[in-house]
Protein backbone atom coordinates (compact mmCIF):
# COMPACT_ATOMS: atom_id res chain seq x y z
CA UNK A 1 0.00 0.00 0.00
CA UNK A 2 1.37 3.23 -0.76
CA UNK A 3 0.72 6.47 1.20
CA UNK A 4 -0.20 9.76 -0.98
CA UNK A 5 1.15 12.94 0.59
CA UNK A 6 -1.43 14.93 1.49
CA UNK A 7 -0.99 18.45 0.14
CA UNK A 8 0.25 21.00 2.65
CA UNK A 9 -2.37 23.85 4.07
CA UNK A 10 -2.01 27.04 2.49
CA UNK A 11 -2.13 30.15 4.82
CA UNK A 12 -3.33 33.47 3.56
CA UNK A 13 -1.75 36.40 5.15
CA UNK A 14 -1.88 39.92 4.83
CA UNK A 15 2.05 41.74 5.47
CA UNK A 16 2.83 45.60 6.32
CA UNK A 17 5.30 46.65 4.70
CA UNK A 18 7.25 50.16 6.09
CA UNK A 19 11.09 51.58 5.55
CA UNK A 20 12.09 55.52 6.16
CA UNK A 21 15.78 54.34 5.29
CA UNK A 22 15.74 54.40 1.47
CA UNK A 23 12.44 53.07 1.48
CA UNK A 24 12.69 53.47 -2.77
CA UNK A 25 15.10 50.91 -2.38
CA UNK A 26 14.19 49.14 0.79
CA UNK A 27 10.10 48.36 -0.20
CA UNK A 28 11.15 46.65 -3.44
CA UNK A 29 14.07 44.66 -2.37
CA UNK A 30 11.95 43.12 0.48
CA UNK A 31 9.28 41.81 -1.81
CA UNK A 32 11.91 40.15 -4.38
CA UNK A 33 13.80 38.59 -1.62
CA UNK A 34 10.20 37.08 0.53
CA UNK A 35 8.81 36.10 -3.27
CA UNK A 36 11.98 33.32 -2.86
CA UNK A 37 10.20 32.44 0.41
CA UNK A 38 6.00 32.34 -0.28
CA UNK A 39 3.90 33.24 -3.09
CA UNK A 40 2.78 37.27 -3.28
CA UNK A 41 -0.35 37.37 -4.64
CA UNK A 42 -0.93 41.06 -4.73
CA UNK A 43 0.12 44.38 -3.40
CA UNK A 44 -1.57 47.27 -2.52
CA UNK A 45 -0.06 51.11 -3.67
CA UNK A 46 2.76 52.42 -2.10
CA UNK A 47 1.85 55.48 0.72
CA UNK A 48 3.40 57.97 2.35
CA UNK A 49 3.02 58.81 5.94
CA UNK A 50 4.67 61.07 8.32
CA UNK A 51 6.60 58.69 11.20
CA UNK A 52 4.72 58.00 14.64
CA UNK A 53 6.29 58.47 17.98
CA UNK A 54 10.29 59.50 16.45
CA UNK A 55 11.52 62.09 14.45
CA UNK A 56 13.25 61.38 10.74
CA UNK A 57 12.53 61.05 7.24
CA UNK A 58 8.65 60.26 6.07
CA UNK A 59 7.83 56.64 5.88
CA UNK A 60 6.64 55.04 2.81
CA UNK A 61 4.46 51.90 3.41
CA UNK A 62 2.31 49.18 1.57
CA UNK A 63 0.58 45.96 2.47
CA UNK A 64 0.66 42.17 0.26
CA UNK A 65 -1.16 39.45 0.28
CA UNK A 66 0.93 35.99 0.39
CA UNK A 67 -0.13 32.75 0.32
CA UNK A 68 2.31 30.45 2.67
CA UNK A 69 2.81 26.55 4.08
CA UNK A 70 4.17 28.10 7.61
CA UNK A 71 2.47 28.91 10.74
CA UNK A 72 2.37 32.37 11.68
CA UNK A 73 4.71 32.09 13.92
CA UNK A 74 7.51 30.05 11.58
CA UNK A 75 6.60 32.76 9.30
CA UNK A 76 7.85 35.64 10.99
CA UNK A 77 10.67 34.31 12.65
CA UNK A 78 11.79 32.22 9.51
CA UNK A 79 11.04 34.50 6.79
CA UNK A 80 10.19 38.14 7.71
CA UNK A 81 12.75 38.54 10.93
CA UNK A 82 15.59 37.35 8.34
CA UNK A 83 14.87 39.61 5.35
CA UNK A 84 14.96 42.14 7.97
CA UNK A 85 18.21 41.45 8.96
CA UNK A 86 19.38 41.02 5.54
CA UNK A 87 18.25 44.49 4.74
CA UNK A 88 20.44 46.08 7.71
CA UNK A 89 17.25 46.20 10.31
CA UNK A 90 18.72 46.67 13.78
CA UNK A 91 15.82 46.19 16.28
CA UNK A 92 16.59 48.68 19.18
CA UNK A 93 14.48 50.04 22.75
CA UNK A 94 12.78 52.58 20.20
CA UNK A 95 10.08 49.92 18.58
CA UNK A 96 9.37 54.04 16.21
CA UNK A 97 12.82 54.14 15.58
CA UNK A 98 13.77 54.83 11.42
CA UNK A 99 14.38 51.21 9.81
CA UNK A 100 15.38 50.38 6.71
CA UNK A 101 12.52 47.61 6.43
CA UNK A 102 9.65 46.70 8.36
CA UNK A 103 7.58 43.53 8.10
CA UNK A 104 4.34 43.20 10.35
CA UNK A 105 1.57 40.07 9.95
CA UNK A 106 -1.57 41.69 9.66
CA UNK A 107 -4.32 39.65 9.30
CA UNK A 108 -2.92 35.76 9.17
CA UNK A 109 -6.11 33.25 7.59
CA UNK A 110 -8.59 35.74 8.21
CA UNK A 111 -8.12 36.59 12.35
CA UNK A 112 -6.33 40.01 12.33
CA UNK A 113 -3.24 40.30 14.14
CA UNK A 114 -2.59 43.71 14.59
CA UNK A 115 -4.95 45.79 16.12
CA UNK A 116 -3.63 48.81 14.78
CA UNK A 117 -5.13 47.97 11.33
CA UNK A 118 -8.21 49.85 12.38
CA UNK A 119 -6.55 52.86 13.91
CA UNK A 120 -3.51 53.90 12.16
CA UNK A 121 -3.97 55.37 8.53
CA UNK A 122 -0.38 54.31 7.15
CA UNK A 123 -1.66 50.46 8.19
CA UNK A 124 -5.57 50.83 6.95
CA UNK A 125 -4.83 52.59 3.65
CA UNK A 126 -2.63 50.52 1.56
CA UNK A 127 -4.68 47.28 3.83
CA UNK A 128 -8.40 48.42 2.44
CA UNK A 129 -6.73 48.16 -1.23
CA UNK A 130 -6.64 44.50 -0.89
CA UNK A 131 -9.47 43.68 1.69
CA UNK A 132 -12.13 46.77 1.55
CA UNK A 133 -14.84 45.21 3.16
CA UNK A 134 -13.15 44.09 6.23
CA UNK A 135 -15.06 44.26 8.63
CA UNK A 136 -14.40 45.70 12.19
CA UNK A 137 -14.90 43.18 15.24
CA UNK A 138 -17.08 45.68 17.42
CA UNK A 139 -18.31 47.80 15.18
CA UNK A 140 -19.20 45.93 11.93
CA UNK A 141 -17.70 48.91 9.86
CA UNK A 142 -15.66 48.16 6.87
CA UNK A 143 -12.45 49.08 7.02
CA UNK A 144 -12.90 50.94 3.57
CA UNK A 145 -14.72 53.15 5.44
CA UNK A 146 -12.13 53.31 8.21
CA UNK A 147 -9.32 54.15 6.23
CA UNK A 148 -10.90 57.07 4.47
CA UNK A 149 -12.13 58.33 7.95
CA UNK A 150 -8.59 57.76 9.34
CA UNK A 151 -6.96 59.18 5.62
CA UNK A 152 -8.97 62.82 6.30
CA UNK A 153 -7.49 62.90 10.08
CA UNK A 154 -4.13 62.11 8.75
CA UNK A 155 -1.28 63.24 6.23
CA UNK A 156 -0.91 60.50 3.93
CA UNK A 157 -0.06 60.65 0.12
CA UNK A 158 -0.51 57.81 -2.59
CA UNK A 159 3.22 57.77 -4.20
CA UNK A 160 2.72 56.06 -7.72
CA UNK A 161 6.25 56.78 -8.79
CA UNK A 162 7.60 53.67 -6.89
CA UNK A 163 5.91 50.52 -8.04
CA UNK A 164 6.55 47.64 -6.09
CA UNK A 165 5.29 44.62 -8.66
CA UNK A 166 5.76 45.03 -12.31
Amino acid sequence: MTRRARPAYTHRAYLGLGSNIYPEQNLPLALVILSQRVQIISVSHVWETQPVGSVGANFLNAVTLITTQLPAQLLKNVVLRPIESRLGRKRTFNKNAPRQIDLDILIYDERVVDSKIWTRAFLAVPLAELVPSLPHPDTHEELQEISTRLAEQTIILPRPDIILVK
